[in-house]
């Protein structure tokens, strides 16, 4: 059987706003984007970062791969800086079915 892996990219929001895309990679399971954004954020901030697949995102409401969320404050001292590495599992929106692999995210913060 022809497996036809995903072209994966992620649309990172912090608090709902503040939209970055990563470009997509082709035909991997296992993507690197190894892409730095700038972003504000406050110590209730949470970052959000979905994964799509750009292949089927074309046709409306296809392609979501997962999402997670991460509450800043649980891994960085908003006020004083500092690095962070992140690994989450992916987990599906708002239903069940079923979705597989692991997103890192590594953060670096300057002192408020």
């Amino acid at each position: 059987t022809n497996v036809e892996l995903p072209d994966p990219f992620v649309v990172l929001t912090v608090d709902g706003s503040q939209t970055k895309t990563t470009k997509a990679l082709e035909r991997t399971l296992s993507p690197y984007w190894n892409e730095p954004f700038t972003v504000e954020v406050k110590p209730t901030s949470v970052i959000t970062a979905q994964v799509f697949d750009q292949r089927k995102f074309k046709k409306r409401g296809q392609g979501f791969l997962g999402v997670i969320n991460v509450q800043i404050s649980q891994h960085i001292n908003v006020q004083a800086g500092g690095d962070a590495m992140v690994t989450q599992d992916l987990k599906n929106s708002n239903n069940s079915d079923p979705v597989q692999g692991r997103l890192v995210l590594q953060f670096s913060m300057e002192p408020a």
